[in-house]
């Protein structure tokens, strides 16, 4: 469906954006970040396109430029709880706060075993 709309109105606001988006949705992060930076040049004043964007350098392990794209974000629309949270986590993980890195599930000592008693509706 975007493709079509992208062949009749190629300069509707936000499609590129959406477009780069979704090509992050499939991992096609090399695509997609030509068609962010393309998006950027197209509405620097589009805050899902700064969003996409910072979402897209997250996935690709760049925080620092996250960091940059979702602050960007916020000054365009500075009462978003959703961008400031998002910059939150960015800079965090800039940051490189232990907190936020990828570890493994907590094991319990000892292990929990299930116990299956049989039920009886009387």
């Amino acid at each position: 469906m975007l493709e079509s709309v992208q062949r009749t109105a190629p300069h509707t606001p936000g499609l590129q954006s959406q477009v780069a988006h979704l090509l992050d949705c499939k991992w096609h992060f090399d695509t997609a970040r030509r068609k962010h930076q393309q998006a950027l040049r197209a509405s620097p004043d589009d805050v899902l396109t700064y969003f996409h964007y910072g979402l897209h350098l997250l996935a690709t392990d760049a925080p620092h430029e996250a960091v940059a794209a979702f602050a960007s974000a916020r000054e365009l629309n500075p009462f978003s709880p959703n961008l400031s949270v998002m910059l939150a986590r960015a800079a965090s993980l800039a940051s490189g706060d232990p907190a936020t890195q990828s570890h493994k599930p907590a094991q319990l000592t000892p292990p929990i075993q299930a116990v299956h008693k049989p039920i009886c509706i009387c």
